[in-house]
């Protein structure tokens, strides 16, 4: 009979360690998107600087961007390569919905106006972006506690199931 517990105790601990991963993968996620957002609020605004004061093409900008996140630089890279319209709807984005769709809304409209609606629709969409990443970073430590409380729950739920 003692083989039984001893079975159910490693069964308890090979749940217990799932639920980690899972809690882990999922509060990487979280962060990754906050990152995420934060580097694409950088590039908005990176652009209607340079649109303001230099004279080269977006691709040109782009590609003159540099950026610490990993990810997203994959996504930046392309886009100097074709554009940023194409390389959003092409590439892996480790965007959320949200800031996908903002930066979609944004490269649609960029490249076609003259200096000053160019910059002011960098500016408008800059603001947009911090508008929600504050959202994103209000909601991250709640997010991340309902995270763990799930994986908790089925932890314990699925080893109350096997004693």
């Amino acid at each position: 009979m003692s083989i039984v517990y001893l079975y159910k105790l490693v069964g308890s601990s090979l749940i217990a360690a799932s639920a980690f991963f899972i809690w882990s993968e999922y509060s990487r996620a979280v962060k990754s998107a906050l990152s995420a957002a934060r580097d694409a609020e950088r590039l908005v605004s990176y652009i209607g600087e340079c649109i303001a004061y230099r004279q080269d093409t977006v691709g040109e900008i782009i590609l003159s961007f540099s950026s610490a996140f990993e990810p997203s630089r994959r996504v930046w890279e392309a886009a100097a390569k074709t554009s940023l319209s194409e390389a959003l709807s092409t590439e892996e984005v480790p965007f959320d919905g949200e800031t996908l769709r903002l930066l979609s809304e944004f490269s649609s409209s960029l490249g076609r106006g003259y200096r000053e609606p160019q910059t002011e629709l960098c500016r408008v969409f800059s603001s947009r972006l911090r508008e929600h990443i504050r959202t994103l970073e209000a909601s991250e430590k709640d997010r991340l506690r309902v995270g763990a409380a799930v994986c908790v729950f089925v932890c314990l739920s699925l080893i109350i199931l096997l004693i």
